[in-house]
């Protein structure tokens, strides 16, 4: 009988004892945490340090599961997964917002107002004389500067003028502008067809405009000053024939 209370006793001892270990895990881990790490950091990597913690298994202490300190999850430092780095969750690493990987180019006349990456060849033409907002990509950009400038041929004010006058203007309207805002000018293939400027019928270049505009100016500033010098003498004439009837009347 003492035999088998001895024997009992120590079944229930080792059931004691194997009930107060791990909470019945059966790992050698004494701080009951239940991850089989002895360490006590409950984040079951086996690591001594208790500054982890975080349940991820790695040795930092955000718990986004990678091993990097920025805690996004993904390495990258933004928070929306897509691994651009950017933080706009488009997949995008230019930051454009637009998604496209800078995959996409402009060509020559098209618009880079919205920092559009132009294509091989050609660059960007932003600031004096491309207005704001007007930024288009070409091959060569107008510049004012006349040493950059070569085959000078002078333009006649008076021809220039005709073409303005006889250039159709009209008011209109953007397709893509859902507010309809209107608009003056002439056509670019209008424009293009009469000065035989530009390198394209889709855009009128600032430059050229301006140009056909201030050649317009002289030749009317000319046709004013012709009918001034014409107004003098006719009003010259006049002033004598009155003299000469002023005379005959008395």
């Amino acid at each position: 009988m003492k035999m088998r209370s001895v024997v009992f006793a120590g079944l229930m001892t080792v059931s004691l004892v194997a009930c107060g270990d791990d909470e019945g895990s059966g790992s050698t881990d004494p701080t009951g945490d239940g991850d089989g790490d002895p360490s006590g950091d409950g984040d079951g990597d086996g690591a001594t340090s208790s500054a982890t913690g975080d349940g991820d298994g790695d040795a930092d202490t955000n718990g986004d599961g990678d091993a990097d300190t920025n805690g996004d999850g993904d390495g990258d430092g933004d928070g929306d997964g897509d691994g651009d780095g950017d933080g706009d969750g488009d997949g995008d690493p230019t930051g454009d917002g637009d998604g496209d990987t800078g995959g996409t180019c402009s060509n020559e006349g098209e618009s880079c107002a919205n920092q559009e990456t132009c294509c091989d060849g050609t660059m960007c033409c932003a600031g004096i004389p491309v207005p704001m907002g007007a930024e288009f990509c070409s091959a060569i950009c107008p510049m004012s500067d006349r040493n950059l400038k070569q085959d000078f041929t002078p333009v006649d004010p008076q021809w220039a003028l005709e073409h303005v006058a006889s250039l159709p203007i009209s008011t209109w309207s953007y397709k893509s502008d859902e507010h309809h805002t209107r608009h003056i000018g002439p056509m670019a293939q209008d424009f293009r067809a009469a000065f035989n400027v530009g390198g394209t019928d889709r855009f009128i270049f600032q430059v050229d405009a301006d140009g056909v505009s201030l050649a317009a100016i002289q030749a009317l500033n000319a046709q004013v000053q012709a009918l001034d010098a014409e107004n003098r003498q006719l009003r010259a004439t006049l002033n004598q024939l009155e003299a000469r009837l002023d005379k005959l009347e008395k």
